[in-house]
Formats: structure tokens, C-alpha cells, sequence
């Protein structure tokens, strides 16, 4: 039963022969999560951030068929 419910939800990955894959923080990620006050706070902020952005843009008009 390996990835059958990935593949139902559509998130199953199945990876290309000998790829790499990189661990860790990319660019200069690592510089926003200096502390550990950021390391718990930064997703957070980042998170309501977007919440609000997606509350904030006007939703788009359901047609009724």
C-alpha cells in the first residue's frame, strides 16, 4: 500500500532516476530564522500573512447554472 493514497489525492511524486534532492534552507532562508523567537514565530506571521492577503482579494463570482 505504498503511495496508493498519494496517487488518489493526486500528490504522489515518484522521482527521476539518480535525482538530487537538496536538504535544508534555500538562499539566504536560513537569515529570517536567525533566532528561536523567529524559528516559532516567522511561520506564523507568514501564515497570517497570506490568510489575510487571501481574505483581502475580492473572490471570484460562482455563476449559477
Amino acid at each position: 500500500m505504498n503511495g496508493e493514497w498519494d496517487y488518489l489525492a493526486g500528490t504522489l511524486y515518484v522521482p527521476r532516476e539518480k535525482e538530487e534532492f537538496k536538504w535544508g534552507l534555500s538562499n539566504l532562508e536560513h537569515l529570517t530564522y536567525d533566532s528561536v523567537t523567529s524559528l516559532y514565530l516567522t511561520p506564523i506571521k507568514k501564515a497570517a500573512d497570506l490568510f489575510g492577503r487571501s481574505r483581502s482579494t475580492p473572490s471570484a463570482k460562482v455563476s449559477k447554472l
